[in-house]
């Protein structure tokens, strides 16, 4: 999933050097813009932007990218959260556990 991530990301930034490259960012707060718009060329705030944006159902190649990117990213999250959760079930299982053994070796 990470290489494929890094490919999609790889195929944006040339699309991106072909446009106009986006004005820097001042400090250290981010301000997302979409990036359905951004690959047409129009600067969008992402906040509150997602069921209006004009280019929503894009068929084009840029926009493929970029919805291809956010659903791996989508499933990346999803895998990581995941893992987090099962990560935090298993030590808390093993601690039961430990709990279990030490009151019963108590208990002799």
């Amino acid at each position: 999933m990470v290489d494929k991530r890094r490919e999609l990301n790889s195929r944006l930034l040339q699309i991106e050097k072909q446009a106009i490259s986006p004005p820097a960012m001042k400090g250290k707060e981010r301000r997302p813009n979409c990036q359905r718009c951004a690959q047409h060329s129009v600067l969008a705030r992402l906040k509150g932007h997602k069921r209006c944006c004009p280019f929503r159902n894009c068929p084009c190649a840029k926009c493929q990218v970029v919805q291809e990117r956010q659903k791996l990213m989508a499933d990346q999250i999803k895998l990581r959260r995941r893992q987090k959760k099962q990560k935090n079930l298993d030590a808390l299982s093993d601690s039961d556990n430990l709990r279990s053994i030490m009151s019963n070796f108590s208990s002799c």
